[in-house]
């Protein structure tokens, strides 16, 4: 190639480009490595010292075993292959290797002689099925059996011998002394060594320059030249701003701490479509490696909703010629920052990774540690710090393997673990790919990765096909999903009735007039009285101008009138707006001056207060003797099912309420559901109607059973809800429509008795259903039904509904279930593509149910209800929810949470209804509620619960019992404990009220050691962090500690006190002050086993002393 040519090659290199070039010029002339002159024990290198913390965090577990199988047929010769692995470790020093902390400080120290762990398991004498048994269960128990990292040797291999010419070799190794690479460097001088014995008694080895112990030293005078300190500014320059955390939607709520317990589910990549994501990357100046690292960051950003992901993956780091053959731990691990948005085509994603990669590339030599160290990266017992997820292409080492006179085959052996929440390890093997997804069982279930697999075969045919695609136009679903998630999930098409409401209840005053329709208190009304009174009404709003498209409203407590009122507005044509008397003046008025409703129905009692506001008619229902003289007959009906029927208020993000418009054909829709499947004839009769009118949850009480000949039994508006208990058993209902926190007080005032005897179903709306709510009902009224039933104003009442199931475990909150009749729902990305299931999306709400959309609002109309994407008719609408939820496996939706209930503390995504599920779940609590707090920019979780028993409820704890719940991160800053909680008319927890959390001094507060053992540790803890002055609230890791740290310090209290102490407690506490605590019991413990161990002793003694001298020896011991 011409100069000329070279040259403008040169100059389309990006920087990253540039320096990863040079790296690669220079690799030859890099430092040379020096061979160390003494055998002492020495330092551990950075990625030991990472292991070897990580170990002592899961003392006795087999999560950084690396097992490997090898299975031979042929004329093997177990002692020659012996003989091979003890030449090996004779030539790697590392493989006799063993790890000590002296005084906090780690050494390795490497044996002059250190015998193999070598078992031959001869089980020729079984025949070959039961022998396969044997050895696949014994194989299973070797291969998670745990190194010690103190006594060694932490290489150990076994032979099974199933037939003459059969063998099983597990090969397994710990992590700290060895890699992926090692492996290939084992399996080949393996190979070398025993074809060369077998033929000749020559090792025919190259002899190695250095060992691993030479390269630890080495690096740790590396890392404190000028290259460490830019290449860890590059680092802290890529994670500078707030660390994301990958939030993979699971199918298990996370506990408090992972069990690292884990399973694989494989997937092939056929030889076609390996080569074409290699033209694909090639065209792009790109690595496979680099393609498929871009598919899987498409894969995570289409299940997680994110763009900014942080990456794990593994790299060899051996830029030295003379550690290439050495077996070590070398591997160091790259966390690759992606962030992209969705408009951009994969192409150019490729490209964006390509230059992340090359930067990381160009800066892979300073440990991964040390970065975690510099960023003071919260490490947490149920989450991997810094990344969640590691990505890896591992070469095929298959082909090194080479015996003489057998035939051998390689794979990685399996064990049941995952170190992070999802990994893919990517394997070339006979020009296809293996795609191995490795994840935690703690979290998904087999089915959910088996999906995600699945996608990520989708997404690579995807772009081999069209790599100009846009992210946001990739869709993850084969036809068969869409139309199961599209179609199947919403076929429920039902002849619409075309009678309104008030048609219908006319239809039913026919069958049942002297039926009883209305009880309010001692009044009561048949089905033709309240017809006949709603006519008068009716006539009265006809002659003053009501008709079709006007409005009425209405502002009466829970009366028989607010019943004819609903009844004559509707029958007259018009719409009504209901007005909640206890609504503060304020709302009120700006309800009416936006409404400009012509005619406002109240009582006398609230005569007064709407003098002052410009409606042309105020009527008064009580002793109206106007409508009482007006005609009883029915009206004509000239109301289509697209005429509005009511019109309710309710909050908006301005501040300002706004109304919803929802037409006949919606609430007919509803109202025929209702009937169908609410009411299932087990004895009850009527339905109790408890919450406003300004909440459309009461529509399903007041208007349904008028429909059907049932009766509508109003809750006195002047009694408490303390009287709901009495007042529910004095009668068994057919229907009680109510919330949570309702049915929730209803357990605690219903005995166990008469729970049975309340209703017939329960039907629970307006905020989600948690077990707690229902676990009182499921377990002493097992067969009254109860609904969970959602549904936003905006899709008229409830739109999905489910039927909860006694004996199913609801880990997470109970599923809102499927649709309604002519009703859809869509789980959309923000694309308005629609998700997998399982995967969160926001719902969209298709059908006949959707409200007309807000009353003079017509932006914020178009925004929340859109063209349909899936209807190329533009009257099909979708209304935005707004609200998070997921498709079940079996069909069911489940609600997560609101998009704009979403809470980030210390870069970690939270759910309150997760921390205020789990707090409810405690016996002490009745109800409890989570907040946020922020003053200053600090954001603090704050509880507020309502105790069963006042005297069990302190602060400690609360926090005790969370601490052993959820990551410390979810554990409220404060417990506020409340008698009762706030609640809106509707039955709503009005987070409003909650009070403004009062805290006791200044969470900063300095608090001196005062105790010889405060003051003790407290000196060990200020050493160990360079501190003079020590606070008993100071927290180790946000005082500057990291791992290692932690891990000297404990080593010094271990030495200092004589007391054995899991380094896991320093992860486990707080503050200092906690420590201490836990330090002082583990002493009083110690004391306890000594005095036992003495008192043993005595009575030993006793046996051969007399009384008197058995006393003098203990009461006189100097």
């Amino acid at each position: 190639m011409s100069k000329e040519k070279l040259m403008a090659r040169l100059a389309k290199l990006s920087p990253e480009q540039r320096i990863f070039l040079e790296k690669q010029l220079n690799k030859n002339e890099s430092s040379i490595i020096p061979s160390r002159k003494t055998n002492e024990p020495t330092i551990l290198s950075f990625a030991q010292q990472r292991m070897w913390f990580l170990e002592q965090l899961e003392p006795g577990s087999s999560i950084y075993n690396m097992p490997f199988l090898v299975k031979i047929k042929g004329e093997f010769n177990i002692s020659v292959f012996k003989r091979c692995l003890n030449e090996i470790i004779c030539r790697h020093e590392i493989l006799r290797t063993t790890f000590l902390s002296l005084d906090g400080d780690l050494r390795q120290k490497i044996h002059p002689f250190m015998e193999i762990d070598f078992e031959v398991h001869n089980l020729c004498s079984y025949s070959k099925d039961t022998a396969e048994d044997i050895c696949s269960s014994q194989m299973k128990r070797k291969a998670i059996e745990p190194f010690n990292l103190e006594m060694g040797p932490l290489l150990h291999t076994s032979i099974w011998q199933i037939t003459e010419d059969e063998f099983l070799v597990l090969v397994n190794m710990n992590h700290i002394i060895g890699d992926g690479w090692s492996m290939a460097i084992l399996i080949e001088e393996l190979s070398i060594l025993y074809n060369n014995f077998l033929k000749a008694d020559v090792a025919n080895l190259s002899p190695l320059k250095i060992q691993y112990a030479d390269f630890s030293i080495w690096q740790k005078n590396w890392l404190t030249g000028s290259k460490f300190q830019t290449q860890l500014d590059y680092w802290k320059k890529q994670f500078k701003d707030v660390l994301p955390v990958l939030d993979l939607p699971t199918d298990f709520s996370r506990p408090s701490k992972l069990s690292y317990k884990g399973s694989n589910e494989l997937v092939k990549i056929s030889y076609e479509t390996v080569q074409r994501l290699k033209e694909l990357g090639k065209s792009e100046g790109c690595t496979l490696y680099m393609t498929l690292l871009a598919a899987y960051y498409t894969l995570l950003l289409k299940y997680t909703n994110q763009e900014d992901i942080i990456i794990g993956s593994p790299i060899a780091n051996r830029n030295h010629r003379e550690i290439e053959p050495l077996i070590g731990f070398f591997v160091n691990t790259l966390a690759l920052r992606i962030n992209s948005k969705r408009d951009v085509a994969f192409r150019e994603l490729i490209n964006k990774v390509k230059e992340i990669c090359l930067g990381a590339y160009s800066n892979q030599d300073i440990p991964f540690e040390a970065i975690v160290g510099e960023l003071n990266s919260e490490r947490t017992a149920n989450n991997s710090v810094l990344f969640q997820t590691m990505f890896s292409l591992e070469q095929n080492i298959k082909k090194s393997l080479n015996l003489a006179n057998v035939n051998m085959d390689f794979e990685r052996f399996e064990t049941d673990t995952a170190k992070f929440d999802l990994s893919l390890i990517i394997n070339e093997h006979d020009d296809e790919l293996i795609c191995t997804f490795n994840y935690s069982t703690d979290l998904f279930m087999k089915s959910s990765i088996q999906q995600m697999a699945k996608h990520f075969v989708t997404i690579l045919k995807v772009i081999i096909e069209n790599p100009n695609v846009q992210l946001s136009e990739i869709s993850l679903l084969d036809d068969e999903e869409k139309r199961k998630i599209l179609n199947g999930w919403n076929n429920n098409k039902e002849n619409l009735s075309s009678m309104c409401i008030q048609e219908k209840f006319e239809l039913q005053v026919t069958k049942t007039p002297d039926a009883i329709a209305l009880i309010c208190e001692n009044d009561s009304l048949t089905y033709r009285e309240l017809n006949n009174r709603a006519n008068q009404v009716a006539h009265y709003l006809r002659r003053n101008g009501v008709s079709s498209g006007r409005y009425v409203g209405i502002c009466l407590e829970r009366c028989s009138d607010l019943m004819i009122s609903i009844l004559g507005i509707l029958k007259a044509g018009g719409a009504y707006i209901p007005l909640d008397p206890s609504y503060p003046m304020e709302r009120l008025s700006y309800i009416l001056e936006e409404s400009q409703l012509d005619i406002l129905l109240t009582q006398k009692s609230f005569m007064s207060r709407f003098n002052e506001f410009r409606v042309d008619n105020v009527v008064q229902m009580d002793g109206n003797q106007e409508i009482n003289e007006e005609d009883t007959i029915n009206l004509d009906h000239f109301v289509d099912l697209d005429d509005l029927a009511y019109m309710i208020y309710t909050s908006g993000s301005t501040g300002k309420p706004k109304g919803v418009m929802v037409p006949h054909r919606g609430l007919t829709n509803y109202l025929n559901w209702c009937t169908q499947n609410y009411y299932k004839g087990n004895g009850g009769q009527g339905s109790l109607v408890l919450s406003s009118i300004s909440f459309d949850l009461t529509i399903t009480g007041m208007l349904s059973p008028l429909c059907i000949g049932e009766t509508v039994v109003l809750f006195p508006e002047g009694l408490d809800l303390e009287e709901l208990g009495r007042w529910v058993q004095k009668r068994k209902y057919s229907v009680i429509k109510l919330t949570p926190a309702h049915l929730e007080l209803l357990s605690h005032q219903v005995s166990e008795e008469d729970a049975a005897f309340c209703t017939d179903t329960f039907v629970v709306g307006g905020e989600p259903l948690l077990a707690k709510h229902v676990d009182f009902w499921v377990k002493h009224a097992p067969n009254t039904v109860i609904i969970n039933e959602y549904g936003p104003t905006e899709a008229v009442v409830g739109c999905t509904n489910y039927i909860v199931k006694p004996g199913e475990n609801y880990s997470k909150s109970i599923p809102i279930g499927k649709p309604i009749f002519n009703t859809e729902m869509y789980v959309l990305d923000t694309s308005l593509q629609p998700v997998p299931i399982g995967v969160h999306g926001e719902l969209y709400i298709g059908g006949v149910g959707l409200a007309k959309g807000y009353y003079k609002r017509p932006e914020l109309t178009a925004e929340r209800f859109i063209n349909s994407p899936f209807d190329s008719n533009e009257e099909q609408k979708l209304y935005k929810t707004g609200d998070i939820v997921r498709y079940l496996p079996n069909g069911n939706l489940e609600y997560i949470d609101r998009i704009d209930q979403q809470v980030k503390l210390r870069g970690f995504r939270i759910e309150l209804g997760e921390i205020e599920s789990i707090l409810s779940n405690h016996d002490a609590i009745s109800s409890v509620v989570v907040n946020v707090y922020e003053e200053n920019e600090n954001k603090k979780l704050i509880a507020y619960v309502v105790p069963k028993y006042k005297h069990m409820m302190q602060w400690d704890f609360l926090y005790e019992y969370m601490k052993k719940h959820v990551p410390d991160y979810m554990i409220p800053a404060k417990f506020v404990v409340l008698e009762e909680l706030p609640l809106t008319p509707n039955g709503k927890i009005d987070r409003r009220r909650l009070p403004k959390p009062i805290f006791s001094g200044d969470d900063q507060k300095f608090v001196e050691p005062i105790t010889d053992l405060e003051k003790e540790i407290a000196m060990i803890w200020g050493e160990v962090l360079g501190y003079k002055k020590v606070s008993m609230k100071d927290n180790f890791f946000k005082s500057g500690g990291e791992s290692l740290l932690a891990t000297k310090f404990i080593s010094l209290v271990r030495n200092k006190l004589k007391i054995e102490l899991p380094l896991k407690i320093i992860f486990e506490v707080t503050t200092l002050e906690e420590f201490v605590l836990i330090v002082k019991q583990e002493l009083e413990l110690e004391q306890d086993k000594e005095l036992i161990d003495l008192l043993k002793d005595l009575e030993d003694t006793d046996e051969m002393m007399s009384d008197k001298a058995l006393s003098i020896l203990i009461n006189h011991q100097e």
